[in-house]
């Protein structure tokens, strides 16, 4: 079963998230800052990685940045309403610089959402 890891500062997108994802046959892990989607990513690695991008501690630009340092090709999806919604193209723009692979303005639906998982795991290189 394909692992996912969504990290978002608010439990009800993450609750949301995790039934889409697991209702396409997801198993799904959460995480509410960086910090610990760090560590649960190290514990176990996860086929995918879907962050907010504004948190308190470590943010998911901070967050995408450690992943690709120490993991290396990890897909990633930034997810972000930016604080305000006209800046969450640009914030999305810089994380796809990073490393980012698929972007999701909030709010985004279901079929988007699983659009983005499916075309990151499918550009997965070997």
């Amino acid at each position: 079963m394909p692992r996912a890891l969504v990290v978002d500062d608010t439990e009800d997108l993450r609750k949301v998230v995790r039934r889409i994802l697991e209702a396409a046959g997801y198993d799904v892990d959460e995480a509410q800052d960086g910090r610990a989607a760090l560590e649960r990513f190290r514990a176990q690695p996860a086929d995918v990685v879907l962050t907010d991008i504004y948190m308190d501690g470590m943010d998911g630009i901070q967050f995408t940045r450690a992943l690709e340092r120490e993991f290396g090709n990890v897909p990633i999806i930034a997810m972000s309403g930016g604080g305000v919604v006209q800046e969450a193209p640009a914030t999305l723009e810089v994380v796809s610089r990073l490393g980012a692979r698929a972007t999701l303005t909030k709010p985004f639906s279901a079929d988007q959402l699983l659009a983005a998982v499916a075309r990151v795991r499918k550009d997965r290189p070997s």
